[in-house]
C-alpha cells in the first residue's frame, strides 16, 4: 500500500497537517504531542474497558500491516499509548501521518466514550 519515503516531514509541518487533516473529518483532537525534539509523535488513548482498547489494537495492527508502517505501542488495561516514527529515516513521515489520521477516525467513530 505503501511508498517508501525518501524524506522526512519537519515536526511544524507534520503537525500542522496532522491537525488540518483530522479537523477536516470533524474531529477536535490535540492529543498527538511532539517527542524526541520532533523525530517522534505520542498520543495516549483511553477506553471504556480492555476489549474495547484491545480491539482498536487489532484494527490498526490491520491497518499496520497494510501500510508496512508499524507503531511502538503500550497497553495497560483501558489505556494505550502510541510512538510513531519512521527509522529508516530517524524522523516523522507520511506514514506516520496517515497512520496517527487512521487512528484519529477510528478512535472517534468507534471508541469516543472516555477521550
Amino acid at each position: 500500500m505503501n511508498d517508501r519515503p525518501s524524506q522526512s516531514i519537519q515536526a511544524h509541518v507534520f503537525m500542522q497537517q496532522l491537525n488540518e487533516a483530522i479537523r477536516a473529518q470533524g474531529i477536535e483532537s490535540e492529543g498527538w504531542r511532539l517527542l524526541d525534539s520532533g523525530a517522534a509523535i505520542e498520543r495516549r488513548y483511553a477506553f471504556k474497558d480492555f476489549r474495547s482498547g484491545f480491539s482498536f489494537m487489532a484494527h490498526m495492527a490491520l491497518f499496520s500491516e497494510r501500510l508496512d508502517h508499524h507503531p511502538t505501542w503500550t497497553q495497560d488495561y483501558n489505556t494505550l499509548g502510541v510512538i510513531l516514527h519512521t527509522h529508516d529515516l530517524g524522523g516523522l513521515s507520511h506514514l506516520d501521518l496517515l497512520w496517527a489520521i487512521e487512528a484519529e477516525r477510528v478512535h472517534y467513530t468507534n471508541f469516543m466514550t472516555l477521550g
